[in-house]
C-alpha cells in the first residue's frame, strides 16, 4: 500500500511538471502547434479511418494505408511514421473536441507524463527508492535532447519502453510467462507507434538478455522455452500487418535512404553541447550554437542538460572504479541490470552518431573515413536503410543512463545519513527543474473554423471519392515554399479527407516528384492540364495568390485556365479558384 501511495504521489507530481513544462499549451490544447503538421495529418487521419467507416471496407487494412495523399499510389500512410498507438490514446478527448491539432497536443503532454511516470516505476523496481525513481524520470523529461523530439512526436511518444523493459525484468526474475506477455504486449503496443521506438526496446532486450546470460547462463538458458518462443513468434504476427506496406513502398519503388543521408543528419560529438531555447544553459553554450554553422548544416540539441551530464559522468566514473575494485559487481539482478543499462545507452549513443564520425561540419571523406557500427546495421538489419535520422537513437541513450543514474545514485547514498540524502536528493531535484526556461515556443494553429474557406466548401459540394490537385504544385526542393506549403495543404484536408494527388511526408513517389517539377515549370499550359487529367482530378484548385508569389501572374494563369476546354471554373472563394476536370 505504501508503494502506491508512492506511485500516485509520483504520478501527480510527473502530471504537474509536465504541464507546467509545456505551459500555456493545456489552455491552447485546439490553436497552438506542437511540432510537424504532417504529424498533427496522420493522426487525424488515423482517427478518421476509425471513425468514419474506413474499417469497414473491403480491404479494410489496406484502405487504411491508402490514405488521402499522393493519389493514386497505394501505402501512402506508410510514407512516415504510424503514430496509430497514440492517436488511439487520443481519440476520447477528439471526439468531444474535434480540432485537428489536438491529438499533437495531447501526445506531447502526455508522453511527457507518462514517459518519465513508467520510467520511475521501472527504477522504483530496481531500487525502491522514491527519489532516486523521481529524479531518474525527470531527468528524461526535463532533459532538452526530450524537449527537442516536440517536433517529431513519433520519437518523444516512447513511453511504453521503460514500462515493456519492467515486465521483461520481472519476466527473467520470476519466470512467469504472463510478465513476459505484458512486456511483448506494450512492444507491440510501441512498434506501431514507430518502428524506431520498437528498434529501441529490440535492443534494450538484447542488451539486457546478453549481460543476464553471461552472468547467470544457465537461468537465461531455461527460459528458452516453447513458450517464449511462441510468444516472441506472436508479437511479431502482431507487427506484422505494419511491416508489410512500409516493404510494399519499399520495393516498389526500390527505395532506401541514401548511406550519406544518414551520416549529414547523425548526432556529431559536438552536439552534445549544443542546447537550445529550453535550457537556461543556452546563453553560456552560446559558442556551440548553431548560427556558427553553415545554412545547410543539420546542427542537432544534443546537450543532456548540466546535471544530467555531470550525474552521468558520476555514474560511468563509479561504475568504472567499482569495476576495478576489489567491490566488484556481484550477479544480483540490481547489479547485472545496471551493467546491461550501461551497455544499452552506449550503444543508442553510438548509433545516434550514425554510419561515420563526422566532426565539426567536415564531410566523410575528410581527412578519411571512420566506420561507426551503424553502417553494419544500415547493411543487415531490416528496416535500417529506411531510417532517414540515425540522430534520434540518443533517445535510446537517453532513457537508458537516466535509469543507469537512478541506480548508481540509489546505491551511493545507501548507507549515508538521513540529513545527507535530504540534502542531495533536494539539490539535485531543484537543479534538474531549475535548469529549464520556459515557456516554450509554440506556433498558432489553424483552428476547422479559421480554415480557408475553399476546404469548408470541398467538404460540403464534393463527393467524398473526389480526387483533388491544388496549384501550383511544390516538389521539396521547389523555392520559396519547398513542400511546406503541400504539407499544410494536407494538413487543411482534415476537415474534408478528399482524395489529393499532392502531398507532402518523409518520402514521396519518384515519378510523382517528376509530376510535381513538371506542374511547377510548365502549369497552366494546355499539355500541364491535360496531365492533370491523366493523373485522375475531378477538381483542379488554383491558388491564385501563391502564382504572384512565383511572379507567374496569377491573372495571366486564370486567363489560360478559362481557354482550357477540359476545366469548368465553378467557384471563388477569397484568392482560391475551384474548377471542375472534365
Amino acid at each position: 500500500m505504501k508503494n502506491l501511495y508512492f506511485g500516485l504521489i509520483a504520478f501527480v507530481l510527473f502530471a504537474f511538471a509536465s504541464i507546467y513544462i509545456t505551459f500555456p499549451l493545456i489552455f491552447h490544447m485546439t490553436n497552438y502547434v506542437t511540432g510537424e503538421l504532417v504529424v498533427s495529418w496522420i493522426m487525424n487521419w488515423n482517427i478518421h479511418a476509425i471513425m468514419h467507416g474506413v474499417w469497414a471496407q473491403p480491404g479494410a487494412w489496406q484502405a487504411f494505408f491508402d490514405a488521402n495523399i499522393f493519389y493514386p499510389y497505394h501505402n501512402t500512410l506508410a510514407y512516415s511514421d504510424l503514430l496509430l498507438s497514440s492517436s488511439i490514446f487520443a481519440l476520447p478527448l477528439f471526439i468531444f473536441v474535434h480540432e485537428p491539432e489536438l491529438p499533437s497536443n495531447i501526445t506531447f503532454i502526455s508522453s511527457l507524463i507518462l514517459l518519465g511516470f513508467f520510467t520511475y516505476i521501472l527504477v522504483f523496481y530496481l531500487t525502491k527508492n522514491f527519489f532516486a525513481s523521481l529524479l531518474s524520470g525527470l531527468l528524461i523529461i526535463f532533459s532538452p535532447v526530450t524537449l527537442d523530439k516536440r517536433f517529431h512526436l513519433q520519437i518523444l511518444a516512447i513511453e511504453w519502453v521503460p514500462l515493456a523493459l519492467l515486465f521483461f525484468l520481472h519476466f527473467l526474475k520470476t519466470k512467469r510467462y504472463k510478465f513476459l506477455i505484458l512486456s511483448l504486449f506494450f512492444f507491440v503496443v510501441q512498434t506501431y507507434n514507430s518502428f524506431m521506438a520498437g528498434y529501441f526496446l529490440v535492443f534494450s532486450y538484447t542488451g539486457v538478455g546478453l549481460s543476464y546470460l553471461v552472468s547467470n547462463g544457465k537461468k537465461i538458458v531455461s527460459l528458452v522455452t516453447k513458450k517464449t518462443i511462441l510468444f516472441s513468434l506472436l508479437a511479431f504476427v502482431l507487427i506484422f500487418p505494419i511491416i508489410v506496406p512500409y516493404y510494399q513502398v519499399s520495393h516498389e519503388f526500390s527505395f532506401v535512404r541514401d548511406i550519406r543521408e544518414t551520416i549529414h543528419l547523425a548526432l556529431q560529438p559536438e552536439d552534445l553541447l549544443v542546447t537550445n531555447e529550453t535550457s537556461r544553459l543556452k546563453p553560456i553554450l552560446w559558442f556551440f550554437d548553431a548560427k556558427q554553422y553553415p545554412s545547410s548544416a543539420e546542427v542537432k540539441p544534443g546537450f543532456l542538460g548540466l546535471i544530467f551530464t555531470i550525474l552521468a559522468l558520476v555514474s560511468f566514473t563509479y561504475i568504472f572504479l567499482k569495476q576495478k575494485s576489489k567491490k566488484r559487481f556481484s550477479t544480483s539482478q540490481n547489479d547485472v541490470t545496471l551493467l546491461a543499462f550501461v551497455g544499452v545507452a552506449l550503444w543508442g549513443l553510438v548509433l545516434s552518431l550514425g554510419p561515420a564520425l563526422h566532426i565539426g561540419r567536415l564531410t566523410i571523406h575528410h581527412p578519411f573515413l571512420i566506420p561507426l557500427p551503424y553502417a553494419i546495421a544500415y547493411y543487415v538489419l531490416p528496416g535500417f536503410q529506411g531510417i532517414r535520422d540515425s540522430s534520434r537513437f540518443e533517445m535510446l541513450f537517453v532513457i537508458s543512463i537516466a535509469i543507469v543514474i537512478g541506480i548508481v545514485i540509489d546505491q551511493l547514498l545507501k548507507k549515508r545519513k538521513l540529513y545527507i540524502k535530504t540534502l542531495v536528493w533536494t539539490v539535485l531535484l531543484i537543479a534538474v527543474m531549475g535548469e529549464f526556461v520556459g515557456p516554450i515556443n509554440y506556433g498558432s494553429a489553424y483552428t476547422f473554423e479559421n480554415f480557408p474557406q475553399v476546404y469548408t466548401w470541398i467538404a460540403k459540394n464534393t463527393p467524398t471519392t473526389a480526387v483533388i490537385l491544388e496549384e501550383p504544385v511544390y516538389n521539396w526542393d521547389n523555392n520559396p515554399f519547398g513542400d511546406n506549403r503541400e504539407v499544410l495543404r494536407e494538413y487543411f484536408s482534415t476537415l474534408h479527407f478528399r482524395k489529393l494527388i499532392s502531398g507532402g511526408s518523409g518520402f514521396s513517389p519518384p515519378p510523382w516528384q517528376q509530376f510535381a517539377k513538371s506542374q511547377f515549370a510548365n502549369f497552366p499550359s494546355p499539355a500541364s492540364v491535360l496531365q492533370v487529367k491523366k493523373y485522375g482530378a475531378n477538381y483542379l484548385i488554383v491558388h491564385k495568390g501563391e502564382f504572384d508569389i512565383l511572379k507567374k501572374n496569377g491573372d495571366y494563369v486564370l486567363s489560360m485556365l478559362s481557354q482550357n476546354s477540359h476545366l469548368r471554373f465553378i467557384i471563388k472563394e477569397g484568392d482560391d479558384y475551384v474548377y471542375e476536370v472534365k
